[in-house]
């Protein structure tokens, strides 16, 4: 299974219920862009549009089991690992997508996750636009 962004457009506020155009980004769980279209339009409703889809590259999502509407955060974590043949250290990069409060809560998710070592790093974190992933089983 891969993930996918995607980009929908609807037109009528789903609070207010007044007419006005909002672009939300979703990641959706999906083995094709066709399958994360209709995972999209099946969850949110037909009276949206999509307007992309796109690949995500993701290794891992750590969710917060306390507080599904917290934001996710981009952490870009990098793994060394020791090449026999060259006798050298690789930093290999993997992206992992967190759901915290804020930075600090992500890094120490992370840290929590993926427990105190020292052959990986954390190497960037930053907030993403992704209001929420979309699993195949939620659409239905």
């Amino acid at each position: 299974m891969k993930y996918l962004t995607t980009s929908f457009r609807t037109d009528v506020d789903p609070q207010s219920g007044k007419l006005k155009t909002f672009k939300d980004l979703r990641l959706a769980e999906a083995v094709s862009i066709t399958d994360a279209e209709a995972t999209t339009v099946q969850y949110a409703g037909s009276g949206i549009s999509v307007d992309a889809v796109r690949k995500y590259k993701v290794s891992e999502i750590i969710y917060n089991e306390n507080d599904s509407s917290l934001p996710f955060y981009k952490a870009i974590v990098g793994i060394e690992t020791f090449n026999e043949k060259s006798k050298k250290i690789k930093l290999t990069k993997t992206v992992v997508l967190v759901q915290a409060n804020s930075v600090l809560d992500a890094v120490a998710d992370v840290i929590a996750a993926w427990g105190k070592s020292t052959d990986w790093e954390i190497l960037e974190v930053k907030k993403t636009p992704i209001l929420e992933i979309i699993e195949p089983a939620k659409a239905a």
